[in-house]
């Protein structure tokens, strides 16, 4: 079932031939290798697909199985429904696969919709994950509307954990960043945030948050500061702030630095403060500093995203 077409082949290489003259034979060739790439990938999927509809009735089923690299809101969604057969009518969402997606479809004879039909993917886990984090958020998988917050919110996940639930230690991007943390006594608190959150599937891989950079206009070297794991989240023990103050320098702090993706508060340690103030603190920091949204972990080591609409 290849889903080759020349013509769409051919209007494709015409449009990206605009980038020869600015961005050169490379950005020609990458665009290109992609949307062949595409193609290559789907032709597959939709031989399964078409071959579970001429097999139904001997009960075939199929199941989109996400390999982890190109993973959206939609493909978890998908997959987290397992081997379920979707009637010509539905069956269009199926054979929705975004650029660069790399999600299997792989067919099924076991009768159970959940069965673990890819080794450490567990549909009915999958799902329980996505019920897990869209109770963090607010925010529901069913909702395109969301699905750029989620996406967001996803990309602090772990891989492993997303797929197969598998929860993974807390790291270093190398030793250097490993030995110059720990000479830091500010550093276990961070660590103690960070197996909170890594409970909960995020990556929790410490980068060195200090780095020297040449300055664009003098060519001299500036201390840069960078979020504290390499997902570009920040993390913040507030384990004795009495005061909206404290939080709200913590959030100023991290709106400057490189990078950042999100920032958590974790106020689980701190016995002057119950959530709900710490939530309203949070809110007002977050709107003293044009900031959307933040992350808090709470009382009982939950993670909850504390919003703060823009206009």
């Amino acid at each position: 079932m290849t889903v080759y077409e020349p013509g769409s082949v051919d209007d494709v290489a015409r449009y990206q031939a605009k980038k020869l003259a600015k961005e050169g034979d490379a950005a020609f060739a990458r665009a290109c290798g992609e949307f062949a790439r595409n193609d290559a990938f789907r032709s597959p999927n939709e031989t399964i697909i078409a071959n579970v509809g001429r097999d139904r009735d001997k009960g075939a089923m199929f199941a989109r199985v996400p390999t982890g690299t190109e993973t959206c809101t939609f493909c978890l969604m998908l997959a987290s429904r397992g081997a379920v057969y979707h009637t010509r009518k539905t069956a269009g969402e199926w054979r929705h696969f975004h650029r660069g997606c790399d999600c299997k479809v792989v067919p099924s004879f076991e009768g159970d919709p959940d069965a673990e039909l890819v080794q450490g993917v567990k549909p009915r886990e999958l799902y329980e994950r996505i019920v897990l984090m869209e109770r963090q958020t607010g925010l529901s998988f069913a909702d395109s509307k969301a699905s750029r917050k989620l996406s967001d919110f996803i990309a602090l996940h772990d891989r492993d954990w997303l797929l197969t639930g598998k929860v993974s230690e807390v790291g270093y991007e190398d030793e250097a960043t490993q030995a110059k943390k720990l000479k830091d006594k500010d550093h276990p608190a961070e660590v103690r945030v960070a197996n909170r959150l890594r409970v909960h599937g995020f990556r929790t891989v410490f980068v060195d948050d200090e780095v020297s950079v040449p300055d664009e206009e003098t060519g001299r070297l500036q201390i840069v500061g960078l979020p504290d794991l390499d997902t570009g989240l920040e993390i913040k023990n507030v384990s004795s702030a009495k005061s909206e103050n404290t939080i709200s320098k913590y959030i100023g702090t991290a709106k400057k630095k490189r990078g950042l993706k999100q920032i958590v508060i974790d106020v689980s340690e701190n016995d002057n403060l119950s959530d709900e103030e710490a939530r309203r603190m949070i809110v007002s920091s977050l709107r003293r500093h044009s900031m959307s949204s933040a992350l808090m972990v709470n009382h009982e080591g939950e993670i909850e995203t504390i919003f703060y609409p823009q206009k």
